[in-house]
Formats: C-alpha cells, sequence, structure tokens
C-alpha cells in the first residue's frame, strides 16, 4: 500500500481527503477520513461522496472498487451497523484502534497503527498549501494543453498580415469557385468592410494603411460578393448578397458568415493554412449556392 495525493476537484470545488492510499494487493483506492469526535450517521455520507469520486475520476479499469475508512474518536456499534445497513458503497468504521466495529477480512489489508501514525506525523509536518496544491493542479493540467499560445497581441503589423494572408486570398478563393454562377447574373460587384462599414469596391494595401492612420485600430474586416439580377427568372429576378467577416481580438481573430456564424478562430501566432481557406471559401459558396437553389425551386412551383 502506497500513499496517494488526496485532493479531488468536483464541480469546480476542491476536497483535501485526509489519508488516500492505493492498495498494491487488492487493486484499489483506500480512503481514510479521521474524525476527532465520535461516530456520526453524517460522517458515512461524506465517505461514500469520496468513494464514489475517486471510483469516477482515479479509478482504473482493472482496479476494483474504493473502500474507505472512517477513524473516530468512538464508536457506538449500533449505529454504525445501522448507518452502514443503508450505504452501498464499502466502508467500515473504526476507533483510533483496531476494534470490531472493522470487518475482520479487513483488517489483514489494512495499515497497522504505526503506518497511520507515520503518515499523520508527515501531515503535520508538512501541511498542504491550498495554493500550493492548485498550482501543483494547474501546472498538471498545462501540460496536458496542447494549443498554440495566445501571447502575441495585434498590432497594425498583425492587422496587414491578417489583411495580406487571409482576406485577400480568401477574396480570390472565393472569386475562383463562383465563376460558373457569375454568368447566370447581370452584374457581380465585391465590396469590403471595416469595423462595421461599407466600402465600394475592393480594399487595397494602401487603403487600408490608410484607414488604420484613420481609425486608430481595426476591429474587422469583411467582404461581400454582390450577385445582381438572376436571368432567367425574368421578371422574378432576385439577388444575391453574402457577408464574410473576420474579427480582430486582442490576442486572435476569427471568420464568420454573416457576423454571427463563426467558422474558424485563431491565435495570430497561427494563421490559417492555403488549404484551410480553400475550404473556407467552399462554405462560403456553397450558402450562395443553398440560396439560388431554394429561389430557383420555389420559381419552379409555381410555374
Amino acid at each position: 500500500m502506497y500513499l496517494v495525493e488526496g485532493i479531488l476537484q468536483v464541480s469546480d470545488q476542491d476536497y483535501y481527503i485526509d489519508l488516500l492510499f492505493y492498495h498494491t494487493a487488492l487493486h484499489c483506492y483506500f480512503v481514510i477520513e479521521l474524525k476527532v469526535k465520535d461516530f456520526k450517521p453524517e460522517y458515512a455520507g461524506k465517505m461514500e461522496f469520496y468513494i464514489t469520486a475517486i471510483d469516477e475520476q482515479l479509478k482504473k479499469d482493472g482496479d476494483n472498487p474504493t473502500i474507505g475508512l472512517l477513524l473516530c474518536k468512538d464508536v457506538d456499534k449500533i449505529i454504525v451497523e445501522y448507518t452502514l445497513q443503508s450505504r452501498s458503497k464499502p466502508m467500515g468504521v473504526a476507533k483510533y484502534q483496531y476494534t470490531h466495529v472493522v470487518p475482520d477480512d479487513w483488517k489483514e489489508y489494512l495499515p497497522n497503527e504505526e503506518t497511520i501514525k507515520e503518515e499523520l506525523c508527515k501531515k503535520l509536518e508538512s501541511p498542504i498549501n491550498p495554493v500550493d496544491a492548485k498550482m501543483k493542479r494547474l501546472k498538471g493540467l498545462l501540460e496536458k494543453m496542447t494549443s498554440e499560445e495566445a501571447d502575441l497581441p495585434k498590432t497594425h503589423e498583425i492587422i496587414g498580415r491578417v489583411f495580406s494572408n487571409i482576406l485577400q486570398p480568401l477574396i480570390e478563393f472565393i472569386g475562383e469557385k463562383m465563376i460558373e454562377l457569375e454568368p447566370l447574373f447581370n452584374k457581380t460587384t465585391i465590396d469590403t468592410w471595416y469595423n462595421g462599414k461599407g466600402l465600394n469596391g475592393r480594399i487595397t494595401e494602401t487603403d487600408l494603411e490608410n484607414l488604420i492612420s484613420k481609425e486608430g485600430d481595426i476591429w474587422s474586416l469583411g467582404i461581400q460578393f454582390h450577385l445582381d439580377g438572376f436571368k432567367k427568372a425574368g421578371i422574378k429576378t432576385f439577388n444575391v448578397v453574402n457577408r464574410l467577416e473576420i474579427n480582430l481580438d486582442k490576442y486572435k481573430y476569427s471568420i464568420a458568415l454573416g457576423g454571427d456564424n463563426r467558422l474558424a478562430e485563431r491565435v495570430y501566432r497561427q494563421f490559417h493554412t492555403t488549404e484551410e481557406l480553400e475550404g473556407l471559401a467552399e462554405i462560403y459558396v456553397e450558402k450562395m449556392l443553398d440560396e439560388i437553389n431554394q429561389r430557383v425551386e420555389a420559381l419552379v412551383k409555381n410555374v
């Protein structure tokens, strides 16, 4: 049997178990709670909670169910028996020295009095500092994280890179994928957006520099393809407009359709690849096709 660090987190709350062992012979966790008062039935409820949490969070395939032991100042045999009869989890109750309340078949597997005293002395000499415990937990969680760090803040240079490496390629990819659609309409225009304001035509790098100088900051860039006048619809001709927006936050950017339907987001250290941008352009054109198909199907049904 060896000692395990007894810290559990359940629903964002930390619980500190007095002693938590892993029993190598029984292949299970063994939780011990120390009470300075006589046994009370409510102690069993908390022990059952610990056992359930350990089984859910720590128990591995092949481990047996967790066992709990309550060590109290004194115990009343009848109260203990009544309490444990209604409990589904394996647990025992004892005084600080072994008594008849501990099942006989457990005694050979339980730590002896000297082992418990030794571990208690360790805890007294090196008490668990909640800050240290939570910091240790945080470090363990950080080791499991593989995402790129958000350590590159937005600057004018970053805005320019988003424009050149994200917005401009998206315009080109979308245009290529709409070649077959354009002849179906009388006119195709591309408008540009910045900070929620529209501009006629495509924005250039020079335009962007002037806007940054004027606005001080750019928190959104967008494009809008406008297909004007569906020819085959005759007097029921219609237009199709679709907007794509890039929102620039302090440490990341996100790409959305119509301002609400977010497609993707990245930190500035990790821009989208060419293949990923082509995939986003595909989604953009697919949405336009969905609308065109719906409008045309409605017209065909009414013919």
